[in-house]
């Protein structure tokens, strides 16, 4: 899951962060879609990234057996760790995740087996991050 993370990151990095903050969630719902499917690891597709207002919506599918095996709670707190450590990279990721957390980004998360059936659905908000 550390590959999501630094998806976003390596592009939150490349923005000037002039403008309102929808515009900048919609262009990177753009920007990542144009990538799309992509396969993060072996076992997560990365099929579709939408925006609405301030959040960004991932929809991932777990692939062969590791649905089975790996819990909700499992999954949400993997990437809820991930995500909220990249607040202390380096200097030019601190400042990209401060200005996130501040305009109050949200990142929504669905993933989904193979059969297309929702295995979890969670949200993080940057805000809640220490």
């Amino acid at each position: 899951m550390r590959r999501l993370v630094f998806i976003f990151l390596v592009l939150f990095s490349e923005f000037a962060y002039s403008g309102e903050v929808e515009d900048f969630v919609r262009n990177e719902a753009v920007i990542l879609s144009q990538k799309l499917p992509l396969m993060l690891d072996t076992y997560i597709r990365l099929d579709s990234v939408t925006a609405y207002d301030r959040t960004l919506i991932y929809n991932a599918t777990l692939l062969d057996e590791k649905s089975e095996r790996l819990s909700a709670a499992e999954i949400e707190s993997d990437l809820r760790e991930h995500i909220c450590s990249t607040g202390s990279g380096d200097l030019e990721v601190q400042r990209v995740f401060k200005w996130l957390k501040a305009k109050n980004v949200i990142y929504k998360y669905n993933y989904f087996n193979n059969e297309k059936k929702l295995i979890t659905a969670f949200k993080i908000e940057l805000k809640n991050c220490n």
